[in-house]
């Protein structure tokens, strides 16, 4: 047979990289087929008695048929842009029986899926119809996270094929969570977050499925162990857990004894106190008929030792009213339960900030170590109450000079809270300032 001339490939501009199949045959009204449906013109040339079929380059099967004879499979392609193939049907090809090709309706659920028929892979997905040869047919579909399915189907001439099928789910959509949140998530052993935690398992290997271990870990909480059963599903994995919080044994002494104890404000027994809490920190205050309450922070761990022990004072050893000597000082403030403030009663010099903050820090005075510098309010306090504010009528009974103190409040990296005692003015001052420095502690 001749090479047909090239010029018909060069010639088909709307298509330029399809590759040309020429038929030459003498029979009219001929029809092609491609498997992937990727054959983009026909026509026939009556000077060559050809038919020119030109079709996408991609791995395909083409058919040819008409009315009076059996759909035959041509050959199956692979061609390169603007390759050219050559074919003959002639008349004896014509059958005796009119057998046309079957219908096959592939339905899937879910839908999308791709269609291979005998190997070949169809262009479109599920749910999928076509005309393929009677007889034995395999059909292959595929899912991304879904079981593959293979099968045979039979294909009748002239009549439709039906195939339904549900396809099953290699993966698994897994939420988690736990009261109270932020617990960490490890399944299997592989960390997996914190809750609320969501994720999705591949589970096409088999070994992943079934009974795996669960764990979550909390601060402060007991860690839970369980066992859960992982299988593929479309349906997401809902596992929810309470985490119990960890508890302690704590114990209270007071001396003397019989105090009444309050633990958060409410009242747990008296001392001494034995018991078990929940892991955390505590505000515990004593109480006892003729000392001063006393408060103290416990912190329950579930190993610690857990011990809180108090000293009562006595009321009748203790200061009653604002301008008492007491602990180191004068008494410039002082409450219900016989608390209150001291300040030493004279001045430790004239500094910058700095150095008066230590100043205070390593003063001694009355046996005492805890001295400070005052805060701005406490400062005030002092000017108010024992100075020459005179608040209570007992003047300046604190001997404070009329010039200015430093407070330990800051304005900011440059300066501090500073207070005049001549007037009462509080301003902000650069802390390199000398200024007057007075001692204070709590009793």
């Amino acid at each position: 047979m001749e090479r047909p001339d090239v010029a018909v490939v060069q010639a088909n501009g709307q298509w330029p990289d399809d590759a040309l199949l020429l038929v030459y045959s003498s029979l009219k009204d001929l029809n092609f087929r491609s498997s992937l449906g990727a054959i983009d013109k026909v026509s026939y040339n009556t000077q060559s008695n050809r038919y020119e079929v030109f079709f996408k380059p991609k791995k395909q099967m083409l058919f040819v048929y008409a009315s009076n004879f059996v759909e035959r499979k041509i050959e199956t392609f692979n061609p390169n842009p603007k390759d050219v193939f050559y074919y003959k049907v002639e008349e004896k090809q014509q059958a005796v029986v009119n057998t046309k090709p079957g219908t096959l309706k592939i339905v899937t659920e879910p839908s999308g899926a791709d269609v291979f028929v005998n190997g070949m892979r169809m262009v479109d997905k599920t749910p999928f119809e076509g005309e393929p040869n009677p007889g034995s047919t395999r059909i292959k579909l595929q899912k991304a996270k879904y079981e593959t399915i293979d099968t045979t189907v039979a294909v009748r001439s002239g009549e439709p094929t039906f195939l339904n099928v549900q396809m099953k789910p290699t993966t698994l959509w897994v939420n988690i969570s736990s009261t109270p949140s932020g617990a960490s998530v490890t399944l299997d052993g592989t960390p997996r977050g914190t809750t609320p935690a969501s994720f999705e398992l591949d589970l096409t290997d088999k070994t992943k499925r079934g009974s795996k271990q669960l764990q979550f870990t909390l601060a402060d909480h007991e860690t839970v162990n369980t066992t859960v059963d992982l299988k593929p599903s479309s349906t997401p994995a809902e596992f929810k857990y309470s985490l119990q919080k960890q508890t302690g044994i704590f114990s209270i002494s007071s001396s003397p004894e019989g105090a009444q104890v309050f633990i958060v404000g409410q009242y747990k027994g008296t001392t001494p106190l034995r018991g078990s809490m929940e892991v955390g920190q505590y505000e515990v205050e004593v109480k006892l008929d003729g000392y001063t309450a006393s408060k103290q922070n416990l912190t329950v761990s579930k190993n610690g030792s857990n011990e809180l022990s108090f000293i009562m004072r006595d009321r009748s050893a203790l200061p009653t009213e604002i301008g008492q000597a007491y602990g180191g000082g004068i008494v410039f403030d002082i409450d219900e339960n016989g608390h209150g403030l001291v300040v030493v009663m004279e001045d430790l010099g004239r500094f910058q900030w700095e150095e008066a903050k230590r100043k205070c820090e390593s003063y001694d005075g009355g046996g005492f170590t805890d001295w400070y510098l005052p805060s701005k309010e406490e400062l005030n306090l002092m000017y108010k109450n024992i100075g020459q504010g005179n608040a209570l009528g007992l003047g300046n009974i604190g001997g404070f000079a009329n010039y200015g103190y430093w407070s330990s409040t800051e304005v900011d990296g440059s300066n501090a809270w500073y207070q005049n005692f001549n007037n009462g003015n509080q301003y902000g001052i650069n802390k390199t300032y000398n200024g007057y420095v007075r001692a204070v502690r709590a009793f």
